[in-house]
């Protein structure tokens, strides 16, 4: 699934910190960002982006990819967010430790 249709200044983050690189580390996130927006990398090779909602919220747990997605669209880079993969979580039961537990501390 692609992102088209998703405002992501409305994504909240999932998580309190964003780590400066991949877990590949094989770029960092304005790396990444900057490959991006120029067209040196496919936005099809990341990973999808998950978000879900709760709460009336719309969450992700991908904090690298959220940060680099909201900065293209800040950017008006819609034809690269037009592919950037995207998933949608409907249960969020696997994330239960972080809606019943963490979120309420970071809020």
């Amino acid at each position: 699934m692609w992102t088209s249709n998703i405002d992501y200044s409305t994504v909240r983050y999932a998580q309190e910190f964003l780590h400066p690189t991949f877990s590949n580390g094989a770029m960092s996130v304005s790396e990444t960002y900057v490959a991006l927006a120029n067209g040196f990398l496919d936005p099809a090779a990341l990973s999808p982006i998950r978000i879900f909602e709760h709460s009336k919220q719309l969450y992700c747990i991908d904090t690298r990819r959220l940060r680099i997605a909201k900065e293209l669209q800040r950017q008006n880079k819609v034809s690269v967010l037009q592919r950037f993969p995207f998933q949608y979580i409907k249960s969020y039961d696997q994330y239960f430790n972080f809606v019943y537990e963490r979120l309420p501390a970071m809020e």
